[in-house]
């Protein structure tokens, strides 16, 4: 049996053999110019298996192999180095270099299993020996739990915006629906502003007529007075032209005081119907909890667009609804809900 100093030696010896091998430019003897088509070239594949067996074990801990598997190991490594060597010491200066090539290369083939055979036991123990499976095991445990809480959280948040997105599309409905009324509005809107830029122009026109009608009269009166001495054919002439330039400025005046009246009243009979659905979503919003005074609200609101108003400047000021009728509506849609 061994010493700790004969394996101490031993292990030595081989980490300098796999450090002398794999320093080893074998790929390039393999291929040296001067070998020409009489090269290792498609042996290359097998030198890089071989190769990658040897470096397989750098770095290992070779404290717990065996002696017997440690001699193994060494007979591996300098049976590969040496192989490797006759690659490099390959000449054509021999009677038939092709034959010598193969032979190396036979070599190299028929050896692997060989080799495999002492190295793979001491890579795989040397793999298990610096692997803490046990630390593997719950590394890989807490990512697993990480994926999950990252996964939950992914969901809880897709779940979460997608209520959101619902309740958000939730209330533009519900505000489509309540400010639909309001939005009507517009309508009255440009038809009180189309019958105020009217009235104004009647207005401007009307003031123009009774200017021209009184400096008529003023006319007729002072500048064109009645001749002495005139007959009454004369004066009947006269004063029939006189009366008919009147009423036509009178009625021109008229004219344009009733167009002025009508669209006066046009005007304010469409602000208060724009000022009536401009404010139906407030009293909508106020009495949310009771269905019956929404529906009063409507109703009051659809009477204010269909029913005729009373503006001031039509024919017949007629007082509009009384405010104890919407208070009525109010109680008898109260005493149906009851």
């Amino acid at each position: 049996m061994a010493t700790d100093k004969e394996l101490d030696e031993l292990r030595a010896k081989i980490r300098g053999a796999i450090e002398d091998t794999l320093a080893m430019p074998v790929h390039e003897w393999a291929v040296k110019g001067e070998y020409g088509a009489i090269n290792f070239e498609e042996s290359l594949p097998t030198i890089g298996r071989v190769r990658d067996l040897v470096k397989m074990l750098e770095g290992f801990n070779l404290d717990y192999i065996s002696h017997a598997r440690l001699n193994a190991l060494q007979s591996a490594i300098d049976l590969i180095s040496k192989t490797f060597q006759k690659i490099n010491s390959f000449s054509l200066n021999v009677a038939n270099p092709s034959q010598q090539r193969d032979a190396i290369i036979n070599e190299l083939q028929n050896n692997y299993d060989g080799w495999f055979d002492a190295i793979s036991p001491v890579v795989a123990f040397a793999i298990r020996n610096q692997t803490d499976f046990a630390q593997v095991e719950q590394t890989l445990k807490r990512r697993i739990a990480d994926v999950e809480k990252t996964s939950g959280e992914a969901v809880a948040r897709q779940t979460k915006l997608l209520e959101d997105a619902e309740t958000t599309l939730s209330a533009i409905k519900k505000a489509a629906a309540e400010a639909g009324v309001s939005q009507e509005a517009v309508h009255f809107k440009e038809q009180a502003d189309e019958h105020r830029t009217a009235s104004r122009s009647w207005l401007l026109a009307m003031i123009g007529m009774a200017v021209a009608t009184a400096m008529w009269g003023v006319i007729a009166l002072w500048f064109l007075p009645v001749q002495h001495g005139a007959d009454n054919a004369q004066i009947i002439h006269d004063a029939v032209a006189k009366i008919i330039i009147f009423t036509a400025l009178y009625y021109a005046l008229l004219w344009c005081a009733r167009n002025f009246m009508a669209s006066r009243h046009n005007y304010v009979v469409n602000r208060h119907r724009q000022n009536s659905l401009s404010t139906f979503e407030s009293f909508v919003k106020a009495a949310e909890a009771d269905a019956a005074i929404k529906n009063a609200v409507l109703l009051q609101a659809t009477t204010s667009i269909f029913n005729s108003q009373s503006s001031g400047y039509g024919p017949s000021a007629e007082d509009g609804e009384s405010p104890n009728k919407i208070i009525e509506i109010i109680r008898s849609f109260s005493d149906k809900t009851k």
